[in-house]
């Protein structure tokens, strides 16, 4: 029953993203399948906002046509929302939080991926920090737990990746760390950033205190760096993923992630 009700969530899940491919919508697809570079404010159509080395991969996957690219694109957020949600995921990809994500194409889905499965393959947190970058403030995880050895992992990936391009084209980071300086709006009602930081940072310690992973990736959402609309809260299906684990299985991944 279980595994039948999965395979219905992954076939719902496909469909949407399907549909969204189809209609053309995926607002944030495009602007990483353009991949036009820096000279656009964050809130602006087609603006890219992540480090020189996603520009640069993206230049290269932007290379397909734009409708393979965004057929391609949809299906792996709807696999995504099916790793982390099984067989809830025929109910979940019907929600506005989750719908919206993949109808609008953005990365919220791959980051909750990595706040689970970054605890046990910490290399994956360098796709947070050379993404959205804050969003990356859950490998204080493995700093609170004294986990030095997967912090260190962390660092050296995402250096090894970021260091190259430094080195090849270091016109391209002055223009990213410009438009970061520029920010975006946050919009009405939200929460500034630095506040929403040091909730997150809060929650990490408790988190890695109690041997609640689960934690994480609600920390990492909070410290998106803008929350826009509802989408965001698509991070949330990396609790999705804890909850529907077996008590025992729970203890049995943080005992892994630990060692």
């Amino acid at each position: 029953m279980v595994t039948a009700l999965s395979l219905v969530g992954l076939l719902l899940a496909l469909d949407v993203g399907h549909i969204a491919a189809s209609d053309g919508f995926a607002y944030d697809a495009h602007a990483y399948w353009l991949a036009s570079g820096y000279g656009l404010r964050e809130n602006a159509a087609n603006a890219f906002v992540y480090s020189p080395p996603i520009l640069l991969i993206c230049r290269v996957l932007g290379s397909v046509p734009w409708q393979v690219w965004l057929e391609l694109y949809t299906a792996a957020i709807a696999i995504g929302v099916w790793i982390l949600a099984g067989p809830l995921t025929a109910f979940l990809v019907f929600t506005p939080w989750v719908a919206s994500e993949i109808t609008l194409a953005n990365i919220h889905v791959f980051l909750a991926l990595v706040a689970v499965f970054g605890l046990r393959w910490p290399a994956l947190w360098s796709f947070a920090l050379l993404t959205k970058v804050t969003p990356g403030v859950g490998v204080l995880w493995f700093a609170f737990r004294g986990e030095w050895r997967k912090l260190g992992i962390v660092l050296g990936v995402t250096a090894a990746v970021a260091v190259p391009t430094m080195i090849l084209a270091p016109g391209l980071w002055a223009d990213w760390i410009a438009m970061l300086r520029e920010g975006a709006p946050q919009g009405a009602g939200g929460v500034p950033l630095p506040i929403r930081m040091a909730v997150a940072v809060a929650l990490l310690w408790i988190g890695a205190r109690r041997d609640w992973p689960w934690l994480v990736p609600v920390a990492s959402m909070m410290a998106l760096p803008v929350l826009w609309g509802v989408h965001g809260l698509s991070m949330l299906l990396g609790v999705v993923w804890w909850a529907t684990r077996p008590l025992v299985a729970r203890r049995d991944q943080v005992s892994t992630q630990a060692a």
